[in-house]
């Protein structure tokens, strides 16, 4: 018994951890009330460490641990973790619970069992975001259909279930109001939001010990959206763990000085913000079934000098601050929507993301710029892999195995085995012979 004690210090000490965490990325990206929110949690935490270590706190908890609640008639102090946010339509705010599958408000009920709430006022379903509107439809350049998608995928995002199985990546050049509005909907939504390393989601070219802490994985626990920044050029996406983080499966982790791995449903939507796409292996299925790519078109700076460039509003963010209930109801909204329509994404984005994935294929762009493609065509296998890694170094791509290649060229060609290896209907243009 007396372990049990140890090893709720063990969550305790946990939970500190995380609410550093939490007060620190806050802090990092200017959002100073929810820096000192989390920083208080932490205080209060640690003070209740501080009691759990006195003999006599220890000895109070190990009484009441050895009662038989089933013969007193009272409800034991205690839950199981699955009783705790177990419907994933209830939206805790401010002064009640908003059921997202039909907008309907009601105060909160202890059975609700929920541990995390948005720290807005719900004002009704028709509360005004008149400056979330204007913002809106100038960094989507008046484009109705791909607001409207926008609002119904983040109204999606506030339903703790993962349906869709889906990856939004926002790309375009900086001071475009992408990270403008994922703050936003920090600030609205509180600890059911958040940023999130965005090594999580790239390939970092090694792997993690099997066994060791995953604090990464854990702080996705209970999230209903989170987002990582990515600037960089050439970074790679990893495939593989953005399948697993996005396809619904249970996901399992361990937290820093946790001793035991934990498993969670998954509630959390996925976001990418970047100025640059990030590389994706153009044949993998799953991962192109799976990513949304929302471009970002406009520039907002202080002197403008193009049509795709808008004045700069240093007081934006704060100003959307004033209708964060006007924004709830916007995001509820989204969900009511989501539920009617589907995500049902824009041409913009479907062609947006076609033309992302063709230009990852580097096969399909070597073949159009270095062969020529007839009936009666042949090229050695040698050869047309050597003219395959000239075109990548002059590239600047890293070239694929031996191996690798020609399994995408035999993708798109037969190949014949004589005394040599050919691929028939393909030849290498004559200037890259």
């Amino acid at each position: 018994m007396v372990a049990a004690v140890e090893g709720l210090i063990e969550i305790y000490g946990n939970e500190a951890l995380k609410q550093a965490g939490l007060s620190t990325e806050a802090e990092k990206g200017g959002q100073t009330e929810k820096a000192e929110r989390h920083a208080k949690g932490q205080k209060a935490i640690n003070k209740r460490i501080r009691e759990l270590h006195k003999i006599s706190r220890k000895t109070n908890i190990l009484r009441l641990a050895s009662v038989d609640w089933s013969q007193t008639g009272l409800e034991p102090l205690s839950l199981a973790g699955h009783e705790w946010d177990a419907d994933p339509w209830l939206l805790c705010c401010r002064n009640g619970v908003i059921d997202l599958r039909t907008g309907d408000f009601r105060p909160g009920r202890p059975e609700d069992y929920i541990k995390v709430a948005a720290p807005t006022e719900w004002q009704g379903l028709c509360c005004p975001a008149p400056i979330l509107e204007r913002f809106l439809n100038e960094i989507f350049n008046g484009y109705t259909d791909l607001i409207s998608y926008v609002q119904r995928l983040l109204g999606m995002a506030l339903i703790g279930l993962s349906v869709e199985h889906v990856f939004f990546i926002m790309w375009g050049r900086g001071r475009n109001g992408k990270s403008t509005l994922l703050e936003i909907l920090g600030f609205v939504l509180g600890d059911l939001a958040g940023p999130i390393e965005a090594e999580m989601l790239l390939d970092q070219g090694r792997n993690r010990r099997s066994g060791g802490p995953t604090p990464d994985i854990m702080s996705l626990r209970g999230r209903r959206l989170v987002w990582a920044s990515e600037t960089g050029e050439s970074r790679k996406l990893n495939p593989g763990k953005l399948k697993w983080m996005t396809g619904g499966d249970t996901l399992t982790g361990r937290e820093m000085y946790g001793r035991r791995q934990v498993s969670f449903r998954p509630t959390h939507t996925l976001f990418l913000l970047t100025n640059h796409r990030p590389q994706a292996p153009a044949d993998d299925y799953a991962l192109w079934q799976r990513i949304h790519l929302i471009p970002f078109t406009q520039a907002f700076v202080a002197n403008p000098q193009s049509d795709s460039e808008r004045i700069a509003d240093r007081g934006l963010p704060e100003r959307l601050k004033t209708e964060a209930s006007g924004i709830l109801a916007w995001l509820v909204n989204g969900a009511l929507r989501y539920r009617r329509e589907g995500l049902n994404p824009p041409p913009m984005v479907l062609q947006a993301t076609q033309d992302y994935q063709e230009e990852e294929d580097d096969v399909g762009r070597f073949i159009d710029e270095r062969c020529i493609q007839t009936d009666d065509a042949r090229v050695r296998a040698s050869e047309l892999y050597d003219g395959y890694k000239r075109w990548s170094d002059d590239n600047g791509l890293t070239p694929m195995s031996n191996r690798k290649f020609p399994e995408r060229i035999m993708e798109r060609f037969v190949r014949v085995i004589t005394r040599h290896r050919y691929y028939l209907g393909i030849e290498l243009h004559r200037r890259f012979s």
